[in-house]
C-alpha cells in the first residue's frame, strides 16, 4: 500500500486576488474547499497546509485542516516555486512521521469544483502505471478557449495563427482536440520530485476533468464568475 502525503500550499500574500485563500465561493474558503476536498479521499495518507499565514493556519485547522508547521519566509515570496514548497513538507512530514512517502499530490486552493473523484482517479492513474512519473488533472481546451482561433503577434505586426495545423476552414469538431491543466490535483513520484525537482514528468498521465469545473481562480474576475457557478450548479441540484 502506497504512502500518499497530499500538500495543499497557501501562502498569504497572493498579489491578484488580496488574500485569496480565505475568499469565499459558494460561502467557504477556498483553503476549506481543499481540505473538504482531501479529507474525503481514500488514497491520500495524510493532508497538510502549508503556509506562512496565522489567519489561513487558523481558517485551515477550524476546517479539519493539519497545519504541522508555519511555512519558512523564503517559501512565501512571489518567486517561490510549488516545487520548493513540496520538497520542504515532504522533508518535515518524513522526519517526523518516520515514514517514506511514495507520491506526492499538490492541491491548490484556487480550483475549488475539484472532487474527491478527481483526486483519487489522478493519484489512481500513476498507482496503476508505476513506470510513468506523474498524473495530473486537465480539461478540453476547446471549450472556452478555442485553440485554433488562437493567435499571435509577430515583431512585424503581423497576426499569425499559433497553431498552423488547425485551420479555420476546418469544422470545430474536426480539430484536434486540446487539453489545458486544471491545476486542481498533481501526483508525481517521490523519486521524479527529489531527484528532477518538478512535479510533472515529461509524459504525465492525464485525468480528464468537465471544462466547466476546471476553473482556477486567479483574478476578481475569476472568483466572481466562481460563484456564480456554484449558484448555477446549486440551481441545478435542486
Amino acid at each position: 500500500m502506497a504512502n500518499i502525503l497530499a500538500v495543499i500550499p497557501a501562502r498569504g500574500g497572493s498579489k491578484g486576488v488580496p488574500r485569496k485563500n480565505l475568499r469565499t465561493v459558494g460561502g467557504t474558503t477556498l483553503i476549506a474547499h481543499a481540505i473538504y476536498s482531501a479529507k474525503l479521499s481514500n488514497n491520500i495518507s495524510r493532508c497538510i497546509i502549508s503556509t506562512d499565514d496565522n489567519e489561513i493556519a487558523t481558517a485551515a485547522l477550524e476546517a479539519g485542516g493539519d497545519v504541522p508547521f508555519m511555512r519558512p519566509a523564503e517559501l512565501a515570496t512571489d518567486t517561490a516555486s510549488s516545487v520548493d514548497v513540496l520538497l520542504h513538507a515532504l522533508n518535515f512530514c518524513e522526519q517526523n512521521d518516520k515514514i517514506k512517502y511514495d507520491i506526492i499530490v499538490l492541491l491548490q486552493p484556487t480550483t475549488p469544483f475539484r472532487s474527491v473523484d478527481d483526486i483519487d482517479a489522478t493519484i489512481q492513474l500513476l498507482k496503476n502505471h508505476p513506470e510513468r512519473e506523474s498524473a495530473v488533472t486537465v480539461a478540453p481546451a476547446e471549450m472556452c478557449n478555442p485553440h485554433y482561433l488562437y493567435q499571435y503577434q509577430s515583431d512585424n505586426a503581423v497576426v499569425t495563427p499559433l497553431l498552423k495545423n488547425n485551420s479555420m476552414s476546418k469544422r470545430r469538431q474536426d480539430q484536434k482536440k486540446y487539453y489545458i491543466r486544471t491545476g486542481a490535483v498533481y501526483a508525481v513520484t517521490r523519486a521524479h520530485l527529489m531527484k528532477q525537482h518538478e512535479v510533472m514528468g515529461s509524459d504525465s498521465l492525464a485525468h480528464i476533468v468537465d471544462a466547466e469545473r476546471s476553473i482556477n481562480i486567479d483574478t476578481e474576475l475569476e472568483l466572481f464568475i466562481a460563484n456564480q457557478m456554484w449558484s448555477y450548479f446549486h440551481m441545478k441540484s435542486q
